[in-house]
């Protein structure tokens, strides 16, 4: 097993569940709590393991769903805002563009709230855009996060364009 050499883990509560075979959470419905316990158990099983990583996914319909992006880095959680994508394009990448946010974020050594906020922006635009890679530039990403299109309010990542 090849877990046990990994230091940066792409992995959230389905996989906890289902891969690493984690007791399912049964405390308070609340995101954080849930979370939270997911990577301390995780983190448990593989000590050097230090960052955990993963997005959360709330359907509404085929093209309209909520992302919002979680990160635990030095047994602290931290979360996102969440985004309205509306309508999704294309959903291939979507993972590659959130790992590669946070794997730009701790090369930047940015605060680990920007790390996750940014990398989840560039997830949720990924949406927007077909086929497998995400063309948008940093200056791009931020601007988005800046305008706050995309937040779950009445606005919508279609707003943007």
């Amino acid at each position: 097993m090849i877990l046990p050499y990994v230091v940066y883990c792409s992995s959230g509560d389905m996989d906890a569940q289902y891969l690493l075979t984690i007791s399912k959470y049964n405390g308070e419905n609340n995101g954080k709590a849930e979370m939270t316990y997911y990577y301390q158990e995780m983190q448990k099983l593989f000590p050097n393991s230090t960052v955990f990583y993963s997005t959360k996914r709330d359907r509404h319909s085929v093209t309209v769903n909520d992302l919002t992006g979680n990160l635990w880095l030095d047994k602290k959680y931290y979360a996102s805002d969440c985004h309205k994508i509306d309508p999704i394009v294309d959903r291939i990448g979507r993972g590659d563009a959130f790992s590669g946010g946070i794997s730009h974020g701790l090369l930047c050594q940015d605060d680990f709230q920007t790390i996750t906020n940014f990398a989840t922006a560039a997830a949720v635009l990924k949406h927007t855009i077909y086929e497998d890679c995400n063309q948008l530039s940093i200056s791009e990403v931020k601007s988005f996060l800046k305008s706050g299109t995309g937040k779950q309010t009445d606005k919508k990542v279609k707003d943007l364009f």
